[in-house]
Protein backbone atom coordinates (compact mmCIF):
# COMPACT_ATOMS: atom_id res chain seq x y z
CA UNK A 1 0.00 0.00 0.00
CA UNK A 2 1.01 3.22 -0.93
CA UNK A 3 0.50 6.52 1.44
CA UNK A 4 -2.44 8.76 -0.31
CA UNK A 5 -1.93 12.35 0.22
CA UNK A 6 -4.93 12.89 2.43
CA UNK A 7 -5.39 10.17 5.10
CA UNK A 8 -6.53 10.83 8.28
CA UNK A 9 -8.65 9.40 11.67
CA UNK A 10 -10.54 10.41 14.63
CA UNK A 11 -9.61 9.72 17.80
CA UNK A 12 -11.25 7.34 19.68
CA UNK A 13 -10.68 7.67 23.10
CA UNK A 14 -10.98 11.49 24.61
CA UNK A 15 -10.84 11.78 28.01
CA UNK A 16 -11.41 15.25 29.78
CA UNK A 17 -9.22 16.99 31.39
CA UNK A 18 -8.79 15.96 35.37
CA UNK A 19 -9.78 18.59 38.35
CA UNK A 20 -8.88 18.31 41.81
CA UNK A 21 -10.83 19.21 44.37
CA UNK A 22 -10.29 19.27 48.38
CA UNK A 23 -12.83 17.24 50.56
CA UNK A 24 -12.51 18.72 54.39
CA UNK A 25 -13.13 17.07 58.00
CA UNK A 26 -17.16 17.65 57.48
CA UNK A 27 -17.36 16.21 54.20
CA UNK A 28 -17.13 19.28 52.01
CA UNK A 29 -15.59 19.61 48.72
CA UNK A 30 -13.96 22.47 47.73
CA UNK A 31 -11.82 22.99 44.11
CA UNK A 32 -8.56 22.77 44.60
CA UNK A 33 -6.89 26.27 44.26
CA UNK A 34 -3.66 27.47 42.21
CA UNK A 35 -1.91 30.29 43.52
CA UNK A 36 1.05 32.48 42.93
CA UNK A 37 3.81 33.57 44.61
CA UNK A 38 7.10 35.52 43.91
CA UNK A 39 10.74 33.29 45.61
CA UNK A 40 13.98 34.71 46.06
CA UNK A 41 16.08 31.82 44.65
CA UNK A 42 19.73 30.85 44.16
CA UNK A 43 21.81 31.23 40.82
CA UNK A 44 22.54 28.05 40.07
CA UNK A 45 22.59 26.89 36.40
CA UNK A 46 26.37 25.99 35.17
CA UNK A 47 25.68 29.27 32.65
CA UNK A 48 25.65 31.94 35.71
CA UNK A 49 29.68 30.77 36.46
CA UNK A 50 30.70 29.04 32.45
CA UNK A 51 30.65 29.42 28.82
CA UNK A 52 29.55 26.77 26.65
CA UNK A 53 33.20 25.01 26.47
CA UNK A 54 33.63 25.17 30.47
CA UNK A 55 35.49 28.20 30.19
CA UNK A 56 35.44 30.52 33.32
CA UNK A 57 33.56 33.54 32.54
CA UNK A 58 35.73 36.75 32.73
CA UNK A 59 32.82 38.99 34.98
CA UNK A 60 32.13 36.39 37.57
CA UNK A 61 32.53 37.87 40.92
CA UNK A 62 31.77 36.22 44.59
CA UNK A 63 29.12 38.77 44.63
CA UNK A 64 27.33 38.16 41.34
CA UNK A 65 26.55 34.60 42.15
CA UNK A 66 25.75 35.45 45.76
CA UNK A 67 22.68 37.97 44.72
CA UNK A 68 19.55 36.46 45.04
CA UNK A 69 17.20 35.26 41.55
CA UNK A 70 13.86 36.32 41.64
CA UNK A 71 10.89 34.65 40.01
CA UNK A 72 7.48 33.82 39.88
CA UNK A 73 6.01 30.63 39.84
CA UNK A 74 2.82 28.83 40.68
CA UNK A 75 2.49 26.55 43.26
CA UNK A 76 -0.25 24.00 44.84
CA UNK A 77 -0.94 22.51 48.06
CA UNK A 78 -3.48 20.38 49.85
CA UNK A 79 -5.25 22.17 52.01
CA UNK A 80 -4.07 21.76 56.14
CA UNK A 81 -7.93 21.04 57.32
CA UNK A 82 -8.37 18.60 54.17
CA UNK A 83 -9.13 14.85 54.83
CA UNK A 84 -8.25 13.73 51.48
CA UNK A 85 -8.03 14.80 47.77
CA UNK A 86 -10.32 14.09 44.66
CA UNK A 87 -8.96 14.00 41.03
CA UNK A 88 -11.59 13.48 38.60
CA UNK A 89 -11.81 13.27 34.58
CA UNK A 90 -14.15 11.67 32.23
CA UNK A 91 -13.94 9.43 29.12
CA UNK A 92 -15.36 9.17 25.75
CA UNK A 93 -14.77 5.96 23.45
CA UNK A 94 -16.20 5.17 20.36
CA UNK A 95 -15.26 3.25 17.10
CA UNK A 96 -13.65 6.19 14.93
CA UNK A 97 -11.24 3.78 14.22
CA UNK A 98 -12.93 1.14 11.99
CA UNK A 99 -12.43 3.35 8.96
CA UNK A 100 -10.55 6.43 7.49
CA UNK A 101 -12.93 10.00 8.42
CA UNK A 102 -10.77 11.39 4.98
CA UNK A 103 -9.21 8.97 2.97
CA UNK A 104 -8.48 10.37 -1.39
CA UNK A 105 -7.42 6.41 -2.12
CA UNK A 106 -10.25 3.70 -2.69
CA UNK A 107 -7.37 1.04 -2.46
CA UNK A 108 -5.66 2.51 0.29
CA UNK A 109 -9.39 2.88 2.73
CA UNK A 110 -9.68 -0.78 1.39
CA UNK A 111 -6.91 -2.12 3.02
CA UNK A 112 -6.93 -0.30 5.89
CA UNK A 113 -10.71 -1.80 6.64
CA UNK A 114 -9.63 -5.04 5.82
CA UNK A 115 -6.60 -5.01 8.11
CA UNK A 116 -9.29 -3.23 11.08
CA UNK A 117 -11.85 -6.31 10.37
CA UNK A 118 -9.16 -9.01 10.55
CA UNK A 119 -7.64 -7.24 13.68
CA UNK A 120 -10.98 -7.33 15.38
CA UNK A 121 -11.57 -11.26 14.60
CA UNK A 122 -8.73 -12.17 16.44
CA UNK A 123 -9.60 -10.09 19.79
CA UNK A 124 -7.11 -7.27 19.24
CA UNK A 125 -9.50 -4.90 20.44
CA UNK A 126 -9.92 -6.46 23.59
CA UNK A 127 -6.03 -6.85 24.34
CA UNK A 128 -6.08 -3.29 23.67
CA UNK A 129 -9.04 -2.33 25.89
CA UNK A 130 -7.28 -4.45 29.01
CA UNK A 131 -4.61 -2.01 28.36
CA UNK A 132 -5.61 0.74 28.11
CA UNK A 133 -7.93 0.44 31.07
CA UNK A 134 -5.01 -1.07 33.51
CA UNK A 135 -3.22 2.77 32.58
CA UNK A 136 -6.59 4.34 33.42
CA UNK A 137 -7.11 1.95 36.83
CA UNK A 138 -3.28 1.94 37.68
CA UNK A 139 -4.02 6.44 38.13
CA UNK A 140 -0.89 6.56 35.93
CA UNK A 141 -2.69 9.94 34.72
CA UNK A 142 -2.11 11.36 37.98
CA UNK A 143 1.77 11.11 37.03
CA UNK A 144 3.88 12.86 40.18
CA UNK A 145 0.73 12.63 42.06
CA UNK A 146 0.71 8.60 42.41
CA UNK A 147 2.70 9.03 45.60
CA UNK A 148 0.12 9.13 48.48
CA UNK A 149 -0.27 7.40 51.31
CA UNK A 150 -3.49 5.67 49.84
CA UNK A 151 -5.04 6.01 45.99
CA UNK A 152 -8.43 4.77 45.58
CA UNK A 153 -9.78 4.47 42.04
CA UNK A 154 -13.26 4.77 41.03
CA UNK A 155 -14.92 3.65 37.75
CA UNK A 156 -18.31 4.00 36.31
CA UNK A 157 -19.51 3.08 32.88
CA UNK A 158 -22.16 4.65 30.86
CA UNK A 159 -23.53 0.76 30.72
CA UNK A 160 -23.73 0.53 34.20
CA UNK A 161 -20.83 -0.93 35.52
CA UNK A 162 -18.41 -0.09 38.43
CA UNK A 163 -15.20 -0.80 39.63
CA UNK A 164 -13.54 0.63 42.67
CA UNK A 165 -10.28 -0.51 43.59
CA UNK A 166 -8.18 0.69 46.93
CA UNK A 167 -4.71 0.95 47.69
CA UNK A 168 -3.98 1.23 43.67
CA UNK A 169 -0.06 2.97 44.84
CA UNK A 170 0.79 -0.15 45.90
CA UNK A 171 -1.50 -2.83 44.06
CA UNK A 172 -0.15 -1.51 40.36
CA UNK A 173 3.45 -3.30 41.02
CA UNK A 174 1.71 -6.17 41.66
CA UNK A 175 1.92 -8.71 38.76
CA UNK A 176 -1.74 -9.32 37.06
CA UNK A 177 -3.29 -7.00 39.75
CA UNK A 178 -6.20 -7.01 37.12
CA UNK A 179 -7.14 -9.98 37.44
CA UNK A 180 -8.78 -9.77 40.87
CA UNK A 181 -10.46 -6.56 40.07
CA UNK A 182 -14.50 -7.11 40.60
CA UNK A 183 -16.38 -6.64 37.00
CA UNK A 184 -12.83 -5.98 35.27
CA UNK A 185 -14.66 -8.40 32.40
CA UNK A 186 -17.68 -6.63 32.16
CA UNK A 187 -15.84 -3.28 31.68
CA UNK A 188 -13.71 -4.67 29.31
CA UNK A 189 -16.01 -6.34 27.46
CA UNK A 190 -18.06 -2.78 27.05
CA UNK A 191 -14.44 -1.02 26.64
CA UNK A 192 -13.96 -3.67 23.45
CA UNK A 193 -17.86 -3.15 21.76
CA UNK A 194 -17.63 0.35 21.83
CA UNK A 195 -14.07 0.18 20.02
CA UNK A 196 -16.18 -2.05 17.68
CA UNK A 197 -19.45 -1.28 17.04
CA UNK A 198 -20.20 1.83 15.20
CA UNK A 199 -23.92 1.70 17.12
CA UNK A 200 -22.11 1.64 20.74
CA UNK A 201 -19.84 3.97 22.78
CA UNK A 202 -19.10 4.46 25.93
CA UNK A 203 -18.74 6.86 28.44
CA UNK A 204 -16.91 6.33 31.71
CA UNK A 205 -16.47 8.84 34.90
CA UNK A 206 -13.24 8.25 37.19
CA UNK A 207 -12.22 9.42 40.47
CA UNK A 208 -9.36 9.35 42.43
CA UNK A 209 -9.26 9.61 46.20
CA UNK A 210 -6.13 10.72 46.82
CA UNK A 211 -4.88 10.30 50.66
CA UNK A 212 -1.87 12.24 51.46
CA UNK A 213 0.02 14.15 54.04
CA UNK A 214 -0.72 17.76 55.06
CA UNK A 215 -0.28 20.19 53.04
CA UNK A 216 0.99 17.69 50.73
CA UNK A 217 2.60 19.53 47.57
CA UNK A 218 0.32 18.37 44.22
CA UNK A 219 1.53 18.89 40.86
CA UNK A 220 -1.14 19.97 38.07
CA UNK A 221 -0.15 20.06 34.49
CA UNK A 222 2.49 23.24 33.20
CA UNK A 223 1.24 25.44 30.80
CA UNK A 224 3.48 26.12 27.86
CA UNK A 225 4.19 29.96 27.91
CA UNK A 226 6.21 31.66 25.34
CA UNK A 227 8.52 34.27 27.69
CA UNK A 228 8.58 37.68 27.26
CA UNK A 229 10.78 38.96 29.73
CA UNK A 230 12.75 37.80 33.34
CA UNK A 231 9.64 39.25 34.84
CA UNK A 232 6.86 36.46 33.41
CA UNK A 233 6.17 33.10 35.72
CA UNK A 234 8.54 30.86 35.41
CA UNK A 235 6.03 27.91 36.15
CA UNK A 236 2.76 28.42 35.04
CA UNK A 237 0.01 25.77 35.82
CA UNK A 238 -2.89 24.90 33.82
CA UNK A 239 -6.36 25.86 35.03
CA UNK A 240 -10.04 25.88 35.11
CA UNK A 241 -12.26 28.49 36.72
CA UNK A 242 -14.71 26.92 39.34
CA UNK A 243 -16.41 28.99 42.07
CA UNK A 244 -14.11 31.82 40.89
CA UNK A 245 -11.13 30.06 42.06
CA UNK A 246 -8.19 29.08 39.74
CA UNK A 247 -8.79 25.53 40.09
CA UNK A 248 -5.53 23.09 39.27
CA UNK A 249 -6.55 20.64 36.60
CA UNK A 250 -4.23 17.80 34.60
CA UNK A 251 -4.50 18.62 30.99
CA UNK A 252 -6.94 16.75 28.46
CA UNK A 253 -3.31 15.90 26.52
CA UNK A 254 -1.78 14.90 29.16
CA UNK A 255 -4.49 12.20 30.94
CA UNK A 256 -4.53 11.11 27.22
CA UNK A 257 -0.96 10.95 26.81
CA UNK A 258 -0.88 8.40 30.37
CA UNK A 259 -3.84 6.50 28.97
CA UNK A 260 -2.43 5.81 25.58
CA UNK A 261 1.62 4.88 27.17
CA UNK A 262 1.27 1.42 25.89
CA UNK A 263 4.08 1.03 23.22
CA UNK A 264 6.30 -1.69 24.14
CA UNK A 265 6.19 -3.08 20.90
CA UNK A 266 9.25 -1.91 19.63
CA UNK A 267 12.70 -3.56 19.52
CA UNK A 268 14.54 -4.53 23.22
CA UNK A 269 11.25 -2.18 24.93
CA UNK A 270 12.17 -2.20 28.65
CA UNK A 271 9.33 1.37 29.15
CA UNK A 272 5.74 1.50 27.30
CA UNK A 273 5.68 4.49 25.99
CA UNK A 274 2.80 7.12 24.31
CA UNK A 275 1.63 5.82 21.19
CA UNK A 276 2.88 7.88 17.89
CA UNK A 277 4.20 7.44 14.94
CA UNK A 278 7.74 7.38 16.34
CA UNK A 279 7.62 6.22 19.59
CA UNK A 280 9.66 9.60 21.44
CA UNK A 281 10.46 9.09 24.61
CA UNK A 282 10.69 12.81 25.99
CA UNK A 283 12.30 12.22 29.01
CA UNK A 284 15.81 10.82 27.22
CA UNK A 285 15.10 13.36 23.86
CA UNK A 286 14.83 10.04 22.10
CA UNK A 287 12.73 8.26 19.24
CA UNK A 288 12.29 4.38 19.19
CA UNK A 289 10.76 3.75 16.26
CA UNK A 290 13.34 5.74 13.85
CA UNK A 291 11.89 5.46 9.90
CA UNK A 292 15.66 3.59 8.95
CA UNK A 293 13.91 0.65 11.40
CA UNK A 294 11.31 0.27 8.81
CA UNK A 295 9.23 -0.40 12.32
CA UNK A 296 7.32 3.41 12.23
CA UNK A 297 4.20 3.97 11.84
CA UNK A 298 4.41 4.89 8.14
CA UNK A 299 6.44 2.16 6.86
CA UNK A 300 4.30 -0.34 8.35
CA UNK A 301 1.30 1.03 7.14
CA UNK A 302 3.09 0.91 3.55
CA UNK A 303 2.68 -2.91 4.04
CA UNK A 304 -0.73 -3.68 5.72
CA UNK A 305 -1.42 -6.11 3.23
CA UNK A 306 1.20 -8.46 4.42
CA UNK A 307 0.69 -7.46 8.34
CA UNK A 308 -3.33 -8.35 7.86
CA UNK A 309 -2.45 -11.82 6.18
CA UNK A 310 -0.05 -12.40 9.41
CA UNK A 311 -3.16 -11.51 11.75
CA UNK A 312 -5.15 -14.02 9.84
CA UNK A 313 -2.64 -16.96 10.54
CA UNK A 314 -3.35 -16.10 14.33
CA UNK A 315 -7.50 -17.12 13.85
CA UNK A 316 -8.59 -19.53 16.58
CA UNK A 317 -4.69 -19.28 18.01
CA UNK A 318 -4.34 -18.73 21.97
CA UNK A 319 -4.01 -15.58 23.25
CA UNK A 320 -0.14 -15.64 23.59
CA UNK A 321 0.18 -15.73 20.24
CA UNK A 322 -2.15 -12.78 19.93
CA UNK A 323 0.68 -10.57 21.98
CA UNK A 324 3.34 -11.57 19.63
CA UNK A 325 1.69 -9.71 16.80
CA UNK A 326 3.28 -6.20 17.75
CA UNK A 327 3.30 -4.47 14.40
CA UNK A 328 -0.54 -5.25 13.74
CA UNK A 329 -1.30 -3.96 17.84
CA UNK A 330 0.68 -1.15 17.00
CA UNK A 331 -0.71 0.48 14.03
CA UNK A 332 -4.52 -0.50 15.67
CA UNK A 333 -3.33 1.81 18.16
CA UNK A 334 -2.17 4.68 16.40
CA UNK A 335 -5.67 4.26 14.55
CA UNK A 336 -7.71 4.74 17.38
CA UNK A 337 -5.39 7.62 18.81
CA UNK A 338 -6.26 9.08 15.38
CA UNK A 339 -4.51 12.13 13.54
CA UNK A 340 -3.14 12.79 10.26
CA UNK A 341 -1.70 9.81 8.36
CA UNK A 342 -1.33 10.96 4.94
CA UNK A 343 1.81 12.30 2.76
CA UNK A 344 0.34 15.74 2.12
CA UNK A 345 0.33 17.62 -1.35
CA UNK A 346 4.63 18.58 -1.48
Amino acid sequence: MRLPTKLSYQRSISPSMAVFFSVDTNGNQSPLEISTVKVLGQKESASEGFSGGMELKKEVSHKRLAEGNPHTIDFCYAPANSTHLLCKFSCTVDASSLKPRVCNNEEVEKALVEFVQNYQKVGGFRYLSERYLKNILSGNWLWRNQKTRDTTIELNTSGGHSINISGINRKQFEPEWNKAVTHWDDVVNEFENALCSPQKYMFCEVTAKLTVPIAHEIYPSQAFVEKGSKFDKSRTYQETYLEQKRTAIIGAYKVGAAIASIDDWYENADLAVRVGSFAVDKEKDTIYRHPVTKKDLFSLLNIIEDITGNLRSCFGKSKDKLVNCKDAHFIAANLIKGGLFGMGSK
